[in-house]
């Protein structure tokens, strides 16, 4: 087991995501001491890990975050999912104040195209 396990380095890119709402945030390492690894928002990991699962300095056993090592495939999922919510927050302020014509007017713009 000891030969699987791995550091943290400065750059490498952690995707936390909240295991209540399912939100994700893309973090990076930006400093790492003997043994904890800081991100950009000032959260600590341990600087060891054993796989994808990174565990958070501090954080009881019950904590709503799970953190994990990104991954090329877990970065394109993470860019998925941030353009979805974009244009969800979007789309949520537009029909708020948009009238009726100017919905019927997309939505008969983009209907064949879905």
């Amino acid at each position: 087991m000891e030969k699987n396990k791995k550091r943290l380095e400065v750059g490498d890119n952690v995707i936390r995501r909240n295991v209540i709402s399912n939100m994700q945030v893309m973090l990076k390492v930006v400093r790492v001491t003997k043994t904890q690894a800081i991100l950009n928002d000032g959260c600590k990991l341990k600087i060891e890990y054993y796989g994808l699962h990174l565990d958070e300095v501090g954080a009881n056993l019950w904590s709503g975050s799970s953190y994990e090592l990104a991954t090329e495939k877990s970065i394109n999922e993470y860019n998925i999912y941030a353009r979805k919510l974009k244009i969800k927050i979007w789309f949520d302020n537009f029909y708020k104040n948009a009238s009726i014509e100017q919905i019927e007017k997309i939505y008969n713009e983009y209907k064949d195209k879905i």
